[in-house]
């Protein structure tokens, strides 16, 4: 089934100019978006219980930020990707964030790494790459985001969204997670997380 993107994710690609200010001039290395406010994503750890094998439930341990080693957008054939740490999640993954009592946030999980404008409007210039996404409105903003909480989906170039029934992300395979939040008026991106770099090793 096809609806168009909702407001939260549009505003990310076509608001106007004038409607942005820098928030945050002390941007950290990282972001994807620049002159925001930091969500941070700690250290964690979560429990698998669906991985097979083992005789009790597996604890998987998360460094977020601690792993971060320049994951800086833009990337272009001029620009590679740089081979940095990242962050070994499993299919049944749960993402934790520290939280700031946002009316509306967004998590989104891309197969290739995040592309954002450098300068106003804020906007993912590759969003069709994002196949998994969260929002305030399917769970409550606590901290804490399990697989099943988002939905799947698959984005057309021309911004129609497709929301698909959720499926688990490839083993052995790697992804690219960040999260952004909004203003009281849910309008204008006033925070961002860095990108995260996850591969699913069961």
């Amino acid at each position: 089934m096809k609806f168009f993107i909702p407001i939260l994710l549009l505003s990310v690609l076509s608001c106007k100019k004038e409607r942005y200010e820098c928030v945050n001039s002390n941007t950290v290395e990282g972001q994807i978006f620049n002159c925001t406010y930091l969500i941070e994503i700690p250290p964690y750890s979560y429990i698998d219980s669906f991985i097979t094998g083992t005789s009790a439930p597996a604890t998987i341990e998360i460094f977020g930020d601690a792993t971060y080693f320049q994951l800086l957008p833009p990337y272009s054939a001029d620009v590679p990707v740089p081979q940095g740490n990242f962050d070994n999640f499993t299919q049944h993954y749960q993402i934790q964030y520290a939280t700031y009592n946002l009316n509306e946030m967004i998590a989104g999980i891309f197969t290739e790494p995040i592309i954002t404008s450098l300068d106003f409007p804020r906007q993912i210039l590759n969003l069709e790459k994002m196949i998994w996404t969260w929002n305030t409105s399917l769970s409550a903003d606590d901290g804490v985001i399990n697989y099943n909480e988002g939905v799947s989906v698959s984005v057309t170039t021309d911004g129609v969204i497709n929301y698909l029934p959720l499926t688990l992300l490839d083993i052995g395979k790697t992804y690219y997670i960040a999260m952004w939040g909004y203003n009281d008026e849910a309008t204008v991106v006033e925070y961002s997380s860095r990108q995260i770099e996850m591969k699913i090793i069961n």
